[in-house]
């Protein structure tokens, strides 16, 4: 009865939200533990990559071996036992003020769980077609670095920003566990935890500056597209990473921590891998210059070495779509201005940008290094293709580096508490009415700055302000109450459909079918005729990416989907191949034992909207009507 108050299912929730604390413990136990093997500094600065580096190794290794992930859950409760003072030391430390940020988190990733969400039992699937490229994997089997792809028999994909599969492996099972929430509430959980806990041992603020305070409500609307954590999700975790690359360029390499710094360095390369690779871009020439900097040629020769090694580990992951991968790197003159129809908030944005750059500039003009870096992210941003959460990664990092390191005098002055308080109730009253009027995304916004301008301000903020902010905070996820429609259009731009019998359907495939099995399907292509060209067929198949949903079944589809084909050559030669059999043994008589050498499968099916069962002439074995809309036939 409490669930039906509010328009999502607050039991799954409830869960993510829990699954999202459990997160931030496993990452922090696999850091602290491993930095105190290696006798390193306990900083959450170190704890966060490792931690990740080691649960994202394990959980491959168990995925790749099927072993029960209550072997992972038993491989941390054994780490915490042996380092529980350490541990719970770290967690218990100021916990009142940590308490007061995870309420902040909390808020803020309930209502983002709103505007990009699984279907459960009152709304359909909202997601951008990105998002399901970083969740259609979860339920696939896992080689090591590879896991075969669901929605395309016989393709197997690297683990590159796939990181989600990594971090579901032990909660997946769950019958409350949603793959789209697992980023937009659990993800967000962790990143944003260790966030807090970086600028809170890393920073020492005396006062609230105007600086944080105007670069912290600039941030959120620094990317290139309007919703990108939205779509590129994975961004959410690099944003514990960007500190650490501050470190990088500001503290020298210490001779007697040379080996760790190595292994600092390994970690950190794999966590850009697996979650936004375009970080490595900003990485490796800090690396580069802090390595040249020692003057020392042993440890330059050292660090180029690594250097030139991950470089061909990327180029070897990227082997199969190089072409694309330079196309969107290359370096081309900028569009300038808005010339087409745009909407409010991107307008928003590339405002928020230009304003945002000319700040930065300003403050840092007596400080080289993050000069020259502020002109490479402003070339990378805005001169590529890829540079999406570059500028996101900007600001955080100009923040962190001119309160941790460049000690800037520009804007960083003392706010009145009374103008601090004007603002945020103005700020709040604005975007609430954003919220319910124009754009939902909007109350996002303002508790990401609300988070950030607290977070960067450690212990500095007044009780009245903390009082004030979280009420405000609370107000955003209790305003969805069954007063606001569930069915809201939050401006996707996205042509996709929101069909809520995609989990239902998801879940018949997986009760009737064997796993020993693949299924011929074409729901999700819609006015298919014999007069398109091969690429207008293939055009057709990736129109509907939401479709990719079904691996949810855990079932190997024929075809699904050509959406996640990334224009390689190899790829859609396969596709055309495989297009021809599709239809053939769908609509005519074809032996799939014929095209399907694999001796695993031994069962197939065939998935049709119901009205096209006419049009199946070969014979069938069982016949099961699913929702009232699809047809299921055992081959």
């Amino acid at each position: 009865m409490f669930n039906s108050l509010f328009t999502f299912d607050l039991d799954i929730v409830a869960f993510h939200l829990l699954i999202g604390i459990l997160f931030y413990f496993k990452i922090l136990i696999f850091g602290i533990s491993f930095l105190k093997l290696l006798k390193e500094n306990l900083n959450p600065l170190f704890i966060y990559p490792i931690g990740l580096f080691f649960s994202c190794i394990i959980s491959a290794f168990f995925l790749s071996l099927n072993i029960h992930p209550l072997f992972l859950f038993g491989i941390s409760i054994f780490l915490l036992l042996i380092n529980y003072k350490i541990i719970l030391a770290n967690i218990f430390n100021n916990y009142i003020d940590k308490l007061y940020i995870v309420l902040i988190v909390f808020c803020l990733v309930v209502l983002n769980s709103t505007t990009i969400h699984d279907p459960d039992n009152q709304n359909n699937i909202q997601a951008h077609a990105d998002s399901y490229y970083y969740t259609f994997g979860i339920y696939s089997e896992i080689y090591y670095y590879k896991f075969q792809d669901l929605t395309f028999y016989d393709i197997e994909r690297n683990l590159v920003q796939q990181v989600g599969i990594l971090l579901a492996y032990p909660f997946k099972n769950f019958d409350l566990f949603k793959p789209i929430l697992n980023y937009t509430i659990s993800a967000w959980i962790l990143s944003l935890l260790f966030v807090a806990d970086i600028l809170r041992e890393n920073l020492k603020i005396k006062f609230i500056s105007y600086i944080i305070f105007i670069f912290s409500f600039l941030t959120f609307f620094s990317f290139r597209a309007d919703f990108y954590l939205d779509e590129s999700l994975p961004t959410i975790l690099t944003m514990p990473l960007i500190f650490l690359l501050s470190y990088f360029l500001f503290e020298s390499i210490k001779k007697e921590k040379l080996l760790f710094e190595a292994v600092l360095f390994v970690i950190v390369v794999f966590s850009c891998i697996v979650t936004k690779q375009v970080l490595l871009f900003l990485m490796m020439p800090i690396i580069l210059i802090r390595s040249l900097e020692t003057k020392n040629f042993k440890i330059i020769f050292y660090f180029s070495f690594l250097i030139f090694l991950s470089v061909i580990v990327v180029l070897f992951l990227h082997q199969d779509y190089l072409v694309r991968s330079y196309d969107l790197t290359k370096i081309s003159i900028p569009s300038i201005g808005l010339d087409g129809n745009y909407s409010l908030i991107f307008i928003l944005n590339r405002m928020a940008q230009i304003i945002s750059l000319l700040l930065i500039i300003t403050s840092s003009l007596k400080n080289i290094k993050l000069l020259f870096f502020t002109i490479y992210c402003a070339i990378l941003f805005y001169c590529t293709q890829s540079g999406g959460p570059i500028f996101f990664w900007l600001m955080l990092f100009i923040m962190y580096s001119q309160i941790k390191y460049a000690k800037v005098s520009f804007l960083n002055k003392e706010i009145n508490i009374n103008y601090l308080t004007f603002f945020i109730i103005t700020a709040f009253s604005i975007s609430y009415y954003f919220f319910h009027n124009y754009h939902h995304k909007i109350g996002v916004y303002f508790l990401f700055f609300i988070f950030l301008f607290l977070a960067f301000n450690t212990n500095r903020v007044s009780k009245k302000i903390k009082i004030l902010v979280l009420f405000f905070a609370l107000t955003f996820p209790l305003s969805f109450s069954t007063k606001i429609p569930s069915s809201i259009n939050f401006l996707i731009k996205s042509p996709l459909e929101n069909r809520e019998s995609l989990e239902s359907l998801s879940e018949n495939i997986e009760k009737l079918i064997p796993k020993n099995s693949i299924i011929f399907t074409d729901i999700g292509v819609k006015n298919s005729n014999d007069q398109l060209t091969k690429w207008q067929i293939l055009e057709l198949w990736d129109n509907d990416p939401g479709i990719v949903y079904l691996t949810q079944a855990k079932r190997q589809f024929y075809i699904l989907s050509s959406y996640f084909h990334f224009g390689k050559k190899t790829y859609e030669r396969k596709f055309f191949q495989m297009y021809e059999n599709n239809e053939n043994i769908i609509y005519k008589n074809l032996d799939p034992k014929k095209i399907i050498k694999n001796n695993y499968y031994k069962n197939f099916f065939i998935l049709v909207e119901k009205e096209k069962l006419e049009n199946i002439v070969r014979n069938k074995k069982n016949i099961y009507i699913i929702n009232n809309n699809y047809i299921l036939i055992e081959i």
